[in-house]
């Protein structure tokens, strides 16, 4: 857990320095520097060596590892593949002319500058070239892609200038590391919301990663998870490949540090992704901006094209009636796609039928769950919060990281259900929902009532619930009573 490094000692003549690792078998990597204070004089610089054969003659058994000079004053050896079966390791340190050193690195094997030691140089496989094109490409332009349609929500496309930006990157990158194309290289999140990231070699192993996270983070990592919900890698040795982890390059690790603590730190699986509530702004369109949110990639601009859909939808279908819409299907088409006119449950219905989706809206205020196009098969499920006069989305993830919410369950994920009801009576013992049965209602001014027959009261009325909070006169709209129970309730 702790180590400790006495800079300077001990010194075995000018310029020679003698450090004696017990237990090299618990060693994976050591790290080389300077400390900062002093740098090497003009036109020198370090060599670094291993002995694992204690008392051998003089000079026999010393393994050239690396060098430092003031332009690079770190680096990060591997050695344990010097320290099997043996109880004591040296590591010798002599300061040279730049000239001895340029020499050594020219004579070492490839090893000797590499963090993850590699094989010579041989010409890479054909298709491990192509699968790693492949790779990069798919990952890439999958941060691109959008619904093609809403009458076709499971075709994704990506614009043609994502992929030309795309192969443009591609030859940059090779131009200028024509072997870094090969390495993987890993995005990097902290728990403490730190990013960056970090490169490894294909075949990098569990203690490789270690060493590299300690490097960038300088501290020591405690949990690495990856994957969403995140999931904690469990390797069971240091020389474990990260491939046989599941890791890969372009994946996100998300690392629990420690901190600078001699504790360790929870893991990341205690602060794992939940159910929250996205809140969709009081615009009139808040069921729209919902759908949008759940359905159509965590979207709160396609309100319009879902008012177009759902006035589609509904010229095309037989089961729309004027009995089931409470008036006559081209009236409502032309009503629904007016910006002011709320969504309720015939368009969650109409969209779980489109969506071929489980639609449950789960009410504040009384807890009922109604799970529009429930009995139909659908494999997937999304859940959305009522509040009386207002939807909101639900989705699992952490807070103010939206791009990574997951919207879409399975109907068999209890989990799902349970965390969702648990964000519903949160909000409901906040008094976060109009009660629709506990409204009083107000004239406007000097406005006289409307007469009989007249479709909304808005403007000659504004309500406010049992908290005294005004409500939009929009809410009207939603209000099942006609204007005639309307006067009863003031008389």
């Amino acid at each position: 857990m702790l180590g400790c490094i006495v800079a300077g000692r001990p010194t075995i003549s000018p310029g020679r320095f003698l450090f004696v690792l017990p237990e090299p078998a618990t060693i994976n990597h050591i790290v080389v520097f300077l400390t900062g204070s002093v740098q090497f004089d003009e036109g020198t610089g370090a060599s670094i060596y291993c002995n694992s054969d204690v008392g051998a003659a003089q000079g026999t058994a010393w393994k050239f590892l690396g060098v430092l000079t003031n332009d690079k004053p770190s680096a990060v050896f591997k050695v344990s593949g010097f320290s099997e079966g043996i109880n004591m390791l040296e590591v010798g340190i002599a300061i040279e002319p730049i000239s001895t050193l340029e020499q050594l690195l020219m004579e070492s094997e490839p090893r000797s500058q590499c963090l993850v030691p590699v094989s010579p140089t041989t010409l890479p496989n054909p298709l491990t070239i192509a699968q790693r094109i492949g790779e990069n490409l798919f990952n890439y332009v999958t941060s691109f892609t959008r619904m093609a349609s809403l009458l076709e929500p499971s075709l994704q496309v990506v614009p043609l200038k994502t992929v030309q930006e795309w192969y443009n990157g591609l030859i940059r990158k090779v131009t200028s590391d024509p072997d870094g194309f090969m390495r993987q290289r890993l995005r990097v999140k902290v728990a403490d919301g730190r990013k960056t990231e970090i490169e490894l070699e294909k075949d990098a192993t569990w203690g490789d990663l270690l060493t590299v996270l300690l490097l960038k983070l300088d501290e020591q990592p405690v949990d690495i998870s990856t994957g969403f919900p995140p999931q904690l890698l469990t390797p069971n040795n240091m020389e474990q490949p990260l491939s046989g982890l599941g890791v890969h390059s372009g994946d996100t690790l998300t690392v629990t540090t420690s901190n600078g603590e001699a504790v360790v730190a929870p893991t990341l699986l205690n602060a794992a992704p939940t159910m929250l509530l996205r809140e969709m702004p009081d615009d009139n369109s808040c069921l729209f901006n919902t759908i949008g949110y759940v359905l159509c990639s965590c979207s709160r601009s396609s309100a319009k094209e879902l008012r177009e859909l759902a006035a589609a939808l509904v010229l095309s279908s037989p089961n729309y009636t004027e009995a089931v819409l409470g008036m006559p299907p081209e009236r409502y088409a032309e009503w629904i796609r007016g910006d002011t006119h709320w969504g309720g449950g015939i368009e969650l219905a109409v969209f779980a039928g489109h969506f071929e989706t489980e639609i449950a809206s789960i009410d504040v205020g009384s807890g009922r769950v109604d799970i529009f196009g429930e009995g139909n098969g659908y494999a997937q499920r999304v859940y959305v919060l009522y509040s009386g006069i207002h939807y909101d989305a639900l989705a699992m993830g952490v807070p103010h990281k939206e791009s990574e919410d997951c919207t879409v369950f399975a109907p068999t994920e209890d989990n799902a259900l349970v965390q969702a009801m648990q964000v519903a009576e949160t909000a409901r013992l906040e008094h976060r929902y109009t009660d629709l049965a506990k409204f009083t209602l107000r004239t406007v001014g000097d406005k006289s009532p409307p007469t009989c027959g007249v479709d909304v009261a808005e403007g000659f009325f504004t309500t406010v619930d049992e908290k005294n909070r005004t409500i939009p006169p929009q809410c009207l709209n939603k209000l099942s009573i006609t204007v005639n129970e309307l006067f009863v309730t003031l008389g």
